[in-house]
């Protein structure tokens, strides 16, 4: 109070919250756990194959919430300048009344143990134009440093933890009866080499 800075003793209260490394990942040896561990094992070797799921995943997650998403695709696997997958996210009815926005996709298929860092998720939000979204989508978890960037910046990225991605893939496969094995096997692999605004103009 006498040196006037008021940034020293000011309390920094955000709409979202932070979450823990555990609150962020499956409890060990519980079934979400092992979904999980096989999923790493599946890319571990093929990061640009998780690429693939992280895409599906984003999809499922913003239809979830009654939200319709537009499929799109994953970028090439070299050069790819910054993002990995392209998503839309439609609001409103057709014509005048509706609003498109697209959503840049990053995949990151990394050990438990290893966390998502700030220098990650820099890259994606780097690409972001007004009125675009991000998804970041990990096998692993978010350090608090990173989640405490986003936040303070307001950053709208959509952070998509390693137990979200067992609990969205569990879901899925209940819901199509399937093997997780027969799941990772049905998605689609073809590469597209658009800009992300053309997916704005896609029916």
């Amino acid at each position: 109070m006498k040196d006037g800075d008021f940034n020293k003793i000011r309390r920094h209260v955000y709409g979202r919250s932070t979450a823990n490394k555990k609150e962020q990942l499956p409890t060990p040896g519980s079934k979400l756990d092992i979904i999980l561990q096989k999923i790493y094992s599946h890319y571990q070797n093929n990061p640009f194959g998780f690429e693939y799921l992280a895409k599906d995943v984003t999809r499922l997650l913003i239809e979830d919430s009654g939200t319709i998403c537009h499929d799109g695709w994953v970028t090439k696997a070299s050069g790819d300048g910054g993002y990995d997958y392209v998503l839309r996210i439609d609001i409103g009815n057709h014509g005048l009344s509706q609003v498109r926005q697209v959503v840049l996709g990053q995949a990151k298929c990394y050990e438990r143990n290893n966390g998502v860092s700030g220098k990650d998720v820099d890259r994606i939000i780097a690409r972001l134009k007004r009125g675009w979204l991000a998804a970041f989508v990990t096998t692993s978890y978010f350090t608090n440093a990173t989640q405490q960037e986003i936040l303070e910046d307001n950053y709208p990225i959509l952070l998509i933890t390693g137990k979200q991605v067992a609990e969205i893939v569990n879901k899925e496969l209940y819901r199509k009866n399937i093997s997780l094995d027969k799941y990772l096997k049905s998605l689609n692999m073809e590469q597209e080499y658009k800009n992300p605004e053309d997916i704005l103009k896609e029916e």
